[in-house]
């Protein structure tokens, strides 16, 4: 009930892999599979631990609609799409898991964890203009 109160109002819709669109829908009783929202930074706190993380989002109150629900998803490795109006914080809700993924592949590479790859590519954002490509930039390496 509590997913479904926070979803609702924001038009979210999370449909996981094996389950009916019907069971995706902000409006429906049924249990979803998904996890849920994280809906303040303490309920996100083992997913924001790093502090290279945690600094990212030091100046807000709380996760914004988008990574509320993008971020539970992300971090545990899900392909999503995400779409939101601009200025909702979609750049963070993808890039800190992003991040956090390019981060850890680096690590399990240096300790011999895994053999590095030809190719260092670990995350790859597209964006259809080159003033959103320089936006998205400016965030990530802010």
């Amino acid at each position: 009930a509590d997913v479904l109160a926070m979803r609702e109002p924001h038009d979210i819709a999370v449909e996981m892999p094996g389950e009916s669109e019907s069971n995706a829908t902000p409006d429906s009783s049924a249990p979803s599979p998904s996890p849920p929202p994280t809906v303040t930074f303490e309920q996100a706190a083992a997913l924001l631990a790093p502090p290279y993380l945690k600094s990212s989002v030091a100046t807000f109150e709380k996760p914004s609609a988008i990574q509320a629900q993008a971020w539970p998803l992300a971090f545990r490795g899900y392909d999503m799409v995400g779409i939101a109006k601009t200025g909702s914080g979609k750049t963070l809700a993808f890039a800190l898991p992003a991040i956090a993924h390019v981060v850890s592949c680096r690590a399990r590479e240096e300790s011999g964890e895994v053999p590095k790859p030809a190719s260092p590519l670990k995350f790859l954002a597209l964006a259809p203009t080159r003033e959103l490509c320089t936006q998205i930039a400016g965030v990530v390496d802010g």
